[in-house]
């Protein structure tokens, strides 16, 4: 039943438009599903959605169990992986801040275990959560062997919003994460959801969450960081062997 089930779950991935625009001029991304916004960096542009896919794919397959309600990416043009970004929508927990922090520590290591096990060479490591109550955005660090070219590095923001929480996870070398940062922060910085759409701590749920929703985002940036080598890594040798 579940094989059948990740089938059919793949099977929308695939065929999934994500609802949102870009405007040229500006390099401003806004999302009509998520209504939010945010400036892209100058010189990236859009992620196939193939590829993002996969990502998703890998997620589901290796403990992830909460499907983004929507989904795009953006990277560096003239480069496959790094430095790169995916945005992925979740429907909101309205979780409170005590919450969001018990699931973290609770739940995040085993994760960590999850994906070492499955893959023993990726040695993924992840820092402390840190919850900037004042931008209501959660920050996790996380990093992973990628096969052929060492460690990369993973930023995931999770920013909470009243129906929609955004995930927005960032990719980078080692070597180049600090240079790669500045234009991370820039892009959080301009982040900001429609008026009426914020979080609202005062309207937090009080009782049990979705455990998934949290988790995945962050399966989705260690598998990411694995898959996204490994899937342009084949590319790569298709072309070079054509």
């Amino acid at each position: 039943m579940k094989k059948y089930l990740l089938i059919y779950i793949l099977s929308l991935v695939s065929i999934f438009i994500f609802v949102g625009t870009v405007k040229a001029e500006s390099n401003i991304y806004s999302s009509q599903t998520g209504h939010y916004s945010f400036t892209i960096p100058n010189g990236w542009i859009k992620t196939s959605q193939y590829e993002i896919a996969q990502k998703i794919k890998y997620a589901l397959e290796h403990g992830g169990t909460a499907f983004p309600t929507n989904y795009a990416g953006f990277q560096v043009s003239g480069t496959s992986t790094f430095p790169s970004m995916t945005i992925y929508e979740f429907l909101s927990d309205n979780a409170s801040y005590l919450q969001m922090q018990q699931e973290f520590n609770n739940k995040l290591n085993p994760t960590l275990n999850l994906i070492n096990g499955t893959y023993p060479d990726a040695n993924a490591t992840s820092g402390i959560p840190y919850i900037d109550k004042n931008r209501n955005m959660v920050f996790v660090k996380m990093q992973a062997n990628v096969p052929g070219i060492g460690p990369a590095d993973a930023l995931m923001v999770y920013i909470l919003g009243k129906d929609v929480d955004v995930s927005l996870s960032f990719y980078s070398l080692d070597s180049d994460y600090s240079k790669d940062l500045l234009i991370f922060n820039a892009v959080v910085n301009s982040f900001k959801f429609e008026k009426g759409y914020e979080y609202v701590q005062t309207t937090a749920n009080t009782g049990s969450i979705n455990y998934s929703v949290w988790i995945t985002p962050a399966v989705l940036v260690l598998f990411g960081i694995w898959q996204s080598f490994r899937w342009n890594s084949k590319k790569t040798a298709k072309k070079f062997l054509q």
